[in-house]
């Protein structure tokens, strides 16, 4: 019975070490965004909010609803 804990206890460490792997490789190789302007538009309805944009200076997608609304709700926060 205790050959069977230190079993799943290697699977455990194995799987962490590859996700680990896995992971490390995807973040190199990864870009991070697919446009330049991503993160200002996160700004840009979170300024909204603030009061220090109006929606029609907004991009097109705050008329259509398409973006999540946790990012401008994180960038809302800490800009406050």
């Amino acid at each position: 019975m205790k050959r069977a804990i230190i079993s799943e206890k290697l699977i455990f460490q194995l799987i962490v070490i590859i996700a680990a792997v896995v992971y490390s490789i995807t973040a190199y190789n990864s870009h991070g965004f697919y446009h330049a302007d991503e993160q200002y538009q996160i700004i840009e309805f979170a300024g909204l909010k603030l009061g220090t944009h109006t929606p029609d200076e907004l991009a097109w997608e705050f008329n259509i609803q398409i973006r999540p609304s946790l990012q401008p709700v994180i960038g809302f926060v800490v800009l406050k």
